[in-house]
């Protein structure tokens, strides 16, 4: 009776360490998301650029609301990331959306120069959330191999 205590004890640890395990390094299950979604962030920030070089202020307007747009699609599918970079992704796309936030006010008084350095500001924190991503979608287990 002991020892059936003790392997119940044991199974029961072992469950609680896969889960937490899984909790800190993300289920890996959504990479095909992660990745659809680090292809549209390249392609908007991509659009954003060009607009604030050319000084299509509304364009960038446009990109940015776009940019918070994918934001609020990544965090719907965060907890599929590992706490670490959850946690850092967070952080990063809250400097992203005050940025976004100080750039529409240099759009509304239609100060290109002011708009480009606002785009300046926030070209590093997509590429950190670029890396985030990628770092998501490498650790990601393909579809159909997770162990049972």
């Amino acid at each position: 009776m002991m020892a059936r205590s003790a392997l119940i004890a044991a199974a029961g640890l072992a469950a609680l360490l896969v889960v937490s395990c899984q909790t800190l390094s993300g289920s890996g299950a959504s990479g095909a998301e992660f990745a659809a979604s680090r292809q549209k962030l390249i392609e908007t920030r991509t659009s954003m650029d060009k607009a604030a070089q050319d000084g299509d202020l509304s364009a960038v307007g446009k990109a940015m609301g776009e940019i918070g747009t994918q934001f609020d699609a990544i965090e719907s599918r965060g907890s599929s990331m590992n706490i670490m970079d959850l946690e850092s992704m967070k952080i990063q796309m809250a400097t992203g959306r005050h940025a976004i936030t100080e750039t529409d006010r240099w759009i509304q008084v239609n100060d290109a120069e002011a708009v480009r350095n606002q785009v300046a500001q926030l070209d590093p924190i997509l590429d950190e959330i670029d890396g985030l991503l990628d770092r998501a979608v490498k650790s990601s287990v393909p579809e159909g191999s997770e162990t049972k």
